[in-house]
C-alpha cells in the first residue's frame, strides 16, 4: 500500500469517527483536559476543562479553541492508529 493511499484511509476514518458521538465525547473531553492542564501550568492560573469549554463558547480567545481543535485531531488520529493495531 502506498503512502498516499494510507493517508487517504486515515483521513476517511478520522472523518467517519467524527460522526461517532462516543468517540467524539471522549476525544473532546481529553482535549479540554489537556488544554486546561496547560493553562493551569502557568503560574497564578487555575483552569478546569469546564472553564476551557466556557472560554471556547464565549469566543474569548480563538487560540484556545484552535488548541482544543488540534488536540481533537490528534485524538482522532490516535483512535485510527488504535484501530489499525486491533486489526493487525
Amino acid at each position: 500500500m502506498n503512502e498516499l493511499k494510507l493517508a487517504q484511509i486515515v483521513a476517511n476514518r478520522m472523518e467517519a469517527y467524527k460522526n461517532n458521538s462516543v468517540i467524539m465525547e471522549f476525544v473532546t473531553n481529553e482535549a479540554l483536559a489537556q488544554v486546561s492542564s496547560q493553562i493551569a501550568s502557568i503560574p497564578g492560573r487555575v483552569c478546569t476543562p469546564a472553564a476551557v469549554k466556557v472560554l471556547i463558547q464565549s469566543k474569548a480567545n480563538g487560540n484556545i479553541k484552535a488548541r482544543v481543535d488540534e488536540y481533537i485531531q490528534a485524538g482522532l488520529y490516535g483512535v485510527v492508529l488504535a484501530s489499525f493495531q486491533k486489526v493487525a
